[in-house]
């Protein structure tokens, strides 16, 4: 045998045969006898015939039109500030908060507690469509829609808590009348003036953890979504601004521009979360 035939005879001595799988007529390693024609395929159990690696379930990403559309209603609703834009004479400074209109006997009062009222319901049945209450037990650890449910279920206290500030209005402006804001710290007020205090924290922190939530759901990977640009300029928005809230509400001036600007960012969330179809992932079949 010459040096050229050596390598050449080793190689042919080396490269055994396929084995074929009398059951199938499959082509197997001959060490693994694992099939070499098909491609790997998933494993099953041989004892429970159950998927031994089944992989999360496929979700389909698109926006509800009828979510989208009560939403935007109740946002118009939730910015019935506007109108004073239009008739300065309802403001009558800058110090004084929007909520001071919606205060038992005075002008129109009725009506904003109303817009309240209906708009806090319509954000919360656009958030409930949005979100399938009734999906929520489908998700578990592990698929990629569990880190919503914390959101979603924030901003429907926003809604919620909105609503109820229509219905439980403040007894006296307090932010204009000094003989109220000392009646309202000596606790001398009807119950419902507490009552609106109480549930306009709970809707302002809501909202604030859901936009905390949102920002931290988008930052890992996704800047270059526009959902993850709206969250992060809302969130960045309401680190400036809540100390500027709390210096007009300690000091009692400039509430109405401060009190508009966080109108206009919670209205701002709720339309990027509406709208955001990563929200409206909902699993589906394969």
């Amino acid at each position: 045998m010459s040096w050229i035939e050596g390598p050449a005879a080793l190689g042919h001595f080396f490269k055994r045969p396929a084995v074929i799988d009398g059951r199938a007529g499959e082509k197997l390693h001959p060490t693994l006898g694992t099939d070499l024609a098909s491609p790997p395929q998933r494993r099953h159990s041989s004892l429970s015939g159950q998927d031994l690696n089944p992989s999360p379930p496929k979700l389909r990403r698109s926006r509800n039109p009828v979510a989208i559309g009560l939403g935007i209603a109740g946002t118009a609703l939730y910015n019935w500030w506007l109108v004073t834009l239009f008739d300065p004479r309802l403001i009558r400074s800058v110090d004084e908060l929007f909520s001071d209109l919606e205060a038992e006997g005075q002008p129109h009062a009725v009506w904003m507690q109303r817009a309240d009222l209906l708009a806090g319901i319509l954000m919360a049945l656009a958030f409930l469509i949005q979100s399938g209450v009734l999906r929520w037990r489908l998700v578990g650890k592990g698929n990629p829609i569990s880190a919503l449910r914390g959101e979603q279920l924030a901003m429907f206290v926003f809604a919620i808590s909105g609503a109820l500030g229509g219905i439980w209005p403040e007894a006296c402006p307090e932010g204009v009348s000094a003989a109220c804001r000392s009646a309202e710290i000596h606790l001398q007020l009807p119950a419902h003036h507490y009552l609106h205090m109480l549930v306009g924290v709970v809707e302002f922190a809501s909202i604030t953890i859901a936009i905390r939530l949102a920002y931290n759901r988008t930052r890992p990977g996704q800047k270059s979504h526009w959902g993850a640009h709206a969250y992060n300029t809302v969130w960045v928005s309401l680190i400036v601004g809540y100390p500027l809230l709390g210096a007009s509400y300690l000091f009692n001036r400039f509430g109405a521009p401060i009190e508009a600007a966080f109108f206009i960012f919670f209205s701002a969330m709720v339309i990027v979360h509406i709208v955001d179809p990563a929200i409206s992932a909902t699993p589906g079949s394969l």
